[in-house]
């Protein structure tokens, strides 16, 4: 059927809809003014009533606001990239239905829109967040990400992100402890989180595009990597536990690193090495140390204490210098992890904990989300 044939159809059906096949086409009037519009091309019938059924018609059919969007593609668009649907309707339309070139055109936008939005957000505080950890054989690093409020913290795009800055962390570092002959404690500032690159883009250009999904300001705070060379060991551990939907990364409020050495492989040891580890780790969380032995010379000289303490009524010397020394023992064994009892067995001291698996501590460090630094 020609073009010719099917105006005069149309003309004669004006205010009517036509039917072929059982399918309900556009109103005739419609359809004669489609035609007329390709009567100067060679599109045939055929080519007409695919753009109408499929919602690319006349100059729709190119692309742009008038492209009728394929629900299919919206649903999985919006499933694939988490934008709402309005924005990705919009990306469809633009890229004609192409779901690979509408994805690209989001993320891009979305990188632009969150610059902008990042630029106004800059200085708010960001007292709530994640830490998060990530473990990899004898490799692990945590981060501490921060936002505004604790609904943030708690969304998939937020996590997201902290398992990327995670994922990007723990490479980069690899690359450049590649060939470490001992445990390596690399410190991580804000400064150098930013610049390390995930999937071509740097961890400052991925928060940017997380503002602007979040609407919030998101900080990358800080970093701790570790790695153990053969025969030494990362212990990790968050609290609570809040583990990735793929199970790699943990998050949490407080989260803990150590390193330590297993000096003689007993097979009767208590604890394998990396559940060792793990409760080593979570007793930093709980306990939260000071140090792993207690700190020399941390006791003032009793003598010249005793010399200015005045005597009693009834002539002895007061032992209030005593005393202190006392109260700082105490303090020196509260702070010192070694002095403590371990948190899931109060009977034995972390000390003797590590007696009975062979083992000797190294280093540790503890995080919790939003405490105050020295350095701030």
């Amino acid at each position: 059927m020609g073009l010719r044939c099917l105006m005069h159809i149309s003309t004669k059906l004006k205010g009517c809809s036509v039917l072929i096949g059982g399918l309900k086409l556009m109103p005739c009037l419609q359809l004669q003014q489609q035609c007329l519009i390709h009567t100067s091309t060679t599109y045939s019938l055929h080519s007409t009533l695919y753009n109408y059924t499929t919602g690319l018609t006349g100059p729709a059919a190119g692309g742009g606001k008038g492209t009728k969007v394929n629900k299919g593609f919206l649903v999985k668009l919006r499933k694939k990239t988490g934008f709402p649907f309005v924005k990705c309707q919009k990306a469809l339309q633009i890229c004609n239905n192409d779901v690979i070139k509408a994805e690209a055109w989001l993320k891009e936008q979305a990188q632009k829109e969150g610059w902008q939005k990042a630029q106004k957000v800059q200085g708010r505080k960001t007292t709530h967040g994640l830490i998060g950890l990530l473990n990899r054989g004898p490799s692990a690093v945590m981060i501490e990400v921060n936002c505004e409020t604790d609904f943030v913290a708690k969304t998939d795009k937020f996590r997201d992100f902290v398992q990327n800055s995670l994922t990007a962390t723990l490479d980069h570092r690899l690359k450049q402890h590649a060939k470490n002959k001992q445990i390596i404690k690399d410190c991580i500032d804000a400064d150098q989180l930013k610049t390390i690159t995930h999937n071509g883009k740097t961890l400052e250009d991925l928060r940017a595009i997380c503002i602007g999904e979040v609407g919030e300001n998101l900080t990358l705070r800080r970093g701790i990597f570790y790695v153990a060379p053969p025969g030494s060991y990362v212990g990790s551990s968050v609290h609570p536990h809040r583990p990735s939907p793929e199970g790699q990364c943990k998050f949490g409020q407080y989260g803990a690193l150590l390193s330590f050495t297993q000096y003689y492989h007993d097979p009767e040891a208590p604890l394998k090495v990396y559940e060792f580890g793990r409760q080593l780790a979570a007793h930093v969380i709980g306990m939260n140390p000071q140090t792993i032995h207690p700190v020399e010379g941390a006791k003032t000289d009793s003598a010249q204490t005793n010399e200015v303490d005045p005597p009693s009524a009834d002539g002895e010397v007061a032992s209030d210098g005593e005393e202190a020394d006392s109260v700082r023992s105490e303090d020196d064994d509260e702070a010192s992890m070694l002095k403590q009892k371990f948190l899931l067995d109060p009977t034995i001291t972390v000390s003797d904990l590590l007696q009975l698996n062979c083992v000797e501590l190294s280093d540790f460090v503890r995080f919790q989300c939003g405490e105050d630094l020295h350095e701030d």
